[in-house]
């Protein structure tokens, strides 16, 4: 669902601001990035993983080196300069912090005055992705079996695996943070509301793009809402606001 994510982080982005300067933090192999690339965007990504980054350098191969950066860093001590980005963004990252005010506090230091800080967190909770997850057992089951994967087989499908360090951090513990680091906040809650399948990859990115022709003002409208019910049933937590 990234592209679909992708092109909805944009509209959002131009909705309250017009910087195009995007740095991705925790970027691994830079799939966000490259996307918002092809929107525009200026990107730089940062990941203290020097493979991570030379996988996002073949990635980025054929495009412009004015319009890519790669530094190698962690969020505990940002090897950049204060108020140097128009956006920042992480998407998968903070939910593993175990200083969740040191490290959107760094986000946000080196952010412009008015800038957007932009972040996506996959919290270990229940949401639509575990109702989903009955119908993915038995696919999971089958597809093991014709591959022989007896032992494997006969696990219950879940979103992470048990050892996954995911802390336990509620919408408030993020809300708290964010505003003590001086953001401004726009969205605080729960997102996304397409739950995944365990299909093949071409029946996979065709049950992708069915989602995005057909429900994409549903998708747009959960997303724009903060509330129990979104709070519960979204796979992703989104918070978007403005440095003050």
């Amino acid at each position: 669902m990234l592209d679909l994510s992708s092109k909805n982080f944009h509209e959002k982005y131009q909705e309250i601001g017009s910087g195009k300067k995007f740095i991705e933090c925790g970027s691994g192999e830079g799939n966000m990035s490259y996307r918002m690339s092809r929107l525009g965007y200026h990107c730089t990504m940062l990941d203290y993983s020097e493979l991570a980054l030379q996988k996002a350098k073949v990635k980025f191969k054929n495009v412009s080196a004015k319009d890519k950066l790669f530094i190698k860093g962690d969020l505990n001590s940002l090897p950049i300069e204060d108020s140097t980005y128009d956006i920042v963004f992480s998407g998968g990252v903070l939910e593993y912090s175990n200083d969740l005010n040191k490290w959107i506090s760094e986000m946000s230091r080196i952010l412009k005055p008015g800038g957007i800080f932009s972040a996506s967190i996959f919290p270990k909770k229940f949401s639509i992705q575990t109702l989903a997850h009955f119908l993915n057992t038995p696919i999971s089951f089958l597809s093991k079996i014709h591959k022989k994967n007896y032992k494997g087989a006969f696990r219950i499908r879940t979103s992470f695996p048990e050892n996954y360090p995911i802390k336990n951090y509620k919408v408030k513990d993020y809300i708290a943070s964010l505003e003590k680091a001086g953001i401004k906040l726009i969205k605080s809650g729960g997102a996304n509301p397409y739950f995944r399948i365990d299909l093949p990859v071409k029946s996979e990115n065709a049950y992708a793009k069915f989602l995005t022709k057909r429900f994409s003002p549903f998708y747009n409208y959960f997303n724009s809402k903060d509330n129990l019910f979104t709070n519960t049933f979204g796979i992703t937590y989104e918070f978007l606001g403005i440095k003050k």
